[in-house]
């Protein structure tokens, strides 16, 4: 894992704002009249001080004078920096956002699987052995012995308990399977259009609802199966009354002309 290269990375750290300290504030070498005046606090950025000239150059002066490659250590720190994030998948999560070139919708998709694809197992994981027995526990803490969750619809009442989780990655995993599906039903409504007869083959209700979740679109956007089945038969009833009400008129329409024909053949008897 990432132990090591953090370890190194905080080593460097040090170093490196240890050497910018050198730089930047160094340890002075000074006579002792002059170290008097320092404790003294007469000698601070920007005050005029006395010497004598005949302790020259050896009055006041850094102790070291060190010379840092500031920017090879920055480049060293920078590599670590990098496996370190390439260890927590960091360019996996922000490989769209680092692309400097414009990209069309299709090559955003497939940056969106890749991602999912390699993030996918980890994912899973973390939701089959970390966060489900947790939300399961929870739950059944808040159910049984505090009372409180509501009691279920009596549609669900005495089902298992299915955690759906909707977080912007959980989200890109599932729609990871959106451009197969796509494809899917654009290569089959080429099929149907040629062989009609394949078109009972697609179930197009459980399309749409797959769809529908993939895309993490609101329950009540879609309709559920028993709600279709009622307006369906609904529709059904609706065609068969109107069929039966054109049959009605075409008998009527037929009793009429057959009356018509009776009083003819009266007429000329």
């Amino acid at each position: 894992m990432a132990l090591a290269d953090i370890r190194q990375l905080q080593t460097q750290e040090r170093a490196y704002v240890n050497a910018v300290n050198w730089i930047s504030d160094p340890a002075w070498l000074v006579s002792d009249s002059m170290k008097d005046r320092l404790a003294r606090g007469e000698i601070r950025p920007g005050a005029i001080v006395g010497a004598n000239p005949q302790e020259g150059e050896h009055l006041f002066r850094p102790l070291m004078r060190p010379n840092f490659d500031f920017a090879n250590i920055r480049l060293k720190i920078q590599d670590v920096e990098e496996r370190i994030r390439s260890t927590f998948y960091n360019p996996l999560f922000l490989m769209v956002q680092t692309r400097r070139s414009q990209m069309t919708a299709t090559e955003v998709m497939q940056l969106v699987e890749e991602k999912a694809s390699v993030l996918g197992p980890v994912l899973e994981r973390f939701q089959a052995e970390l966060f489900d027995p947790i939300l399961e526990r929870v739950f059944n803490i808040m159910d049984e012995d505090f009372a409180l969750v509501p009691p279920p619809p009596s549609e669900i009442a005495g089902g298992g308990l299915k955690i759906d989780y909707t977080s912007l990655l959980a989200q890109a995993q599932k729609q990871a399977g959106l451009s197969g599906m796509t494809h899917f039903l654009t290569v089959a409504g080429e099929i149907t259009g040629r062989f009609p007869a394949a078109a009972l083959k697609i179930n197009p209700d459980e399309a749409i609802d797959q769809l529908a979740y993939i895309d993490n679109v609101p329950p009540k956007v879609v309709r559920s199966d028993d709600e279709v089945a009622k307006l369906r038969a609904e529709a059904r009833a609706a065609e068969a009354a109107e069929a039966e009400l054109a049959n009605l008129g075409l008998a009527a329409d037929a009793v009429a002309k057959l009356g018509q024909a009776d009083k003819g053949l009266s007429g000329r008897g």
